[in-house]
């Protein structure tokens, strides 16, 4: 049976800091997660949720259930699929399985392959009308809202629309994400690079790769060929970080580089060393690791031989590689699995909740 799915846009692979280890990180909307969150769990082929501390607040009962994004959460029983309040209580009768997490109050839907926008009452604001992008298909052609303004497709040129579902940035652009911290990145004849609310561009476009601001710097990168790329070209690209102005924060020097969180960010070294910086491009600590994440709950994930675990903010591991796939910490617990069991751990590393396998 096809379940309701949260798409990842392409372009959303392509900046992992690691695109071998997708695991490594996650959407800001993950790490964001507020305190008193729950969290999805499967029992004996039903799905539920738990509260951070593995006591079950709503019992499982669902064919399949997702994370709760605005107070709601998509899931499926019997061919049916709804949007379900913290409480376990159907508030939203879905008539498509196609749906997106709520961001801003409103929530991306498909209906018969046009995409539109509810709300939170399961209301049609905007109506469907976007088409399936047919340069990457697996692109959604109505990106969630952030700062006000979503990302559209129009004849395979992107735009913005507000909440009413006016177009206020007229569809003109190869590709666009979300707005971050005030302006969006944009492509413009296979380069990118970021405009203000107004479409205005602001900082020109000649990124090969440009990633949203985060803290107040953005990660660029030149010579990433993220359509056909080998090694050689991979290892040759260059991540540095700009400002709001565009200027130069910190000069294009990593292989690889992560987002901003928490202060610090995540960098492969020549050495071969991973590392962490801080604002000014400052290498704060090293690390003797394969990989390693963003800061999250004062706590980043690391691999060391195909296992994950977790440091601090010192360096120091906390949590010894030992899992299989990790994700990142949230109201003080993280998911992680080791082989076909999985669950979620504490600051500790004890469970608090563990699969049956």
């Amino acid at each position: 049976m096809k379940q309701p799915v949260v798409r990842l846009t392409l372009m959303s692979l392509i900046i992992l800091f690691n695109c071998a280890m997708p695991h490594l990180f996650a959407s800001a909307q993950e790490q964001q997660r507020a305190s008193g969150a729950l969290f999805p769990v499967e029992q004996n082929g039903k799905w539920g949720f738990i509260n951070s501390a593995g006591k079950v607040i709503i019992k499982p009962q669902f064919e399949f259930a997702y994370e709760f994004s605005e107070g709601l959460a998509a899931a499926n029983s019997d061919g049916k699929y709804f949007y379900i309040d913290s409480t376990g209580n159907i508030v939203i009768h879905l008539d498509s399985p196609s749906s997106e997490p709520f961001s801003e109050g409103l929530a991306a839907i498909c209906v018969d392959n046009l995409w539109g926008y509810m709300n939170k009452s399961g209301e049609i604001v905007i109506k469907p009308q976007f088409e399936e992008d047919q340069t990457y298909w697996e692109m959604r052609p109505a990106r969630r809202f952030s700062e006000g303004l979503a990302a559209v497709v129009v004849n395979d040129r992107w735009g913005y629309i507000d909440k009413s579902g006016k177009m206020v940035i007229e569809p003109q652009f190869e590709s666009a994400e979300e707005f971050s911290e005030g302006l969006a990145v944009v492509k413009i004849n296979g380069k990118e690079g970021y405009i203000d609310k107004s479409g205005k561009i602001v900082i020109p476009p000649h990124y090969d790769l440009a990633v949203g601001f985060s803290e107040g710097l953005a990660r660029v990168n030149f010579g990433f060929n993220y359509i056909n790329s080998t090694d050689v070209g991979y290892n040759a690209a260059k991540w540095g970080f700009i400002d709001r102005t565009g200027k130069v924060a910190i000069a294009p020097q990593f292989a690889i580089a992560g987002t901003f969180y928490e202060g610090l960010a995540p960098v492969a070294l020549e050495s071969g060393k991973q590392g962490y910086i801080d604002k000014t491009g400052k290498i704060i600590f090293t690390v003797n690791c394969d990989a390693s994440g963003f800061f999250s709950g004062g706590f980043a994930s690391i691999e060391i031989r195909a296992k994950r675990g977790f440091i601090d903010r010192t360096g120091r591991v906390v949590i010894p590689p030992q899992f299989d796939e990790v994700r990142h910490f949230s109201d003080g617990i993280v998911w992680v699995r080791v082989g076909n069991v999985w669950g979620y751990i504490n600051r500790a590393g004890e469970y608090v909740w563990k699969s049956t396998g």
